[in-house]
């Protein structure tokens, strides 16, 4: 995120992550940075779909997959867990019409909300899957976000006030105002979250 210094990774503080506005039971120590640079939320512009750490990605397909339970799962395409048949799903201006999952961050109400057009991806014809990997043990971070959710996203970072803005899917709202409306912009009115910043290595590393 830092393009004058590629020996830095910057993290948000995700609080907790919900699906259909239901809380997930995730280990929420994971989703802090540790003193040992392990655990929190970083980006990726390199890996094309969200890395978790495994019980986390265990909680999330299994916790989209109970909110889908009426429609039937067919076998999964690697690198992915969950995957279903397109025809199952309604379109909408959001993508598929499927709940989103919220990424709860720190400050008052502040949410990264992923739809259907970032969480679903078409893994072969007639199949979309949920477009996240298991990163198992093998990642620092315990969240990667990657390409493919940051994908008509709009970012807006400020690096002297460590702060990072952001848009809906610009898909699903009007920018003829100038792309960060502060009717689409979570960081609002002036807030924001922090974000910690670390030197040495890329945005995603393995242990």
């Amino acid at each position: 995120m830092n393009s004058t210094d590629q020996n830095r990774e910057y993290y948000i503080q995700v609080k907790s992550i919900k699906i259909n506005q239901k809380l997930i039971p995730v280990n929420t120590s994971l989703l802090t940075l540790s003193s040992s640079a392990t655990g929190g939320t970083t980006f990726s512009t390199t890996d094309p779909y969200t890395i978790l750490e495994g019980s986390i990605f265990k909680a999330i397909t299994s916790f989209f997959a109970k909110q889908l339970s009426a429609i039937p799962t067919v076998e999964p395409v690697a690198p992915f867990g969950l995957c279903y048949e397109s025809k199952r799903f309604q379109p909408t201006r959001l993508g598929p019409g499927v709940p989103s999952i919220d990424l709860e961050l720190q400050g008052h109400g502040v949410v990264w909300s992923i739809f259907g057009v970032n969480s679903l991806v078409e893994a072969k014809p007639g199949v979309l899957c949920l477009a996240f990997v298991n990163g198992k043990s093998l990642y620092r971070a315990a969240i990667t976000i990657g390409t493919y959710q940051l994908q008509d996203v709009l970012l807006q970072v400020d690096l002297a006030r460590s702060r990072l803005g952001f848009t809906g899917p610009l898909i699903g709202v009007r920018t003829n105002r100038g792309p960060l409306n502060s009717s689409v912009c979570v960081n609002r009115g002036g807030r924001g979250w922090g974000m910690r910043r670390r030197r040495e290595g890329g945005s995603v590393r393995r242990r």
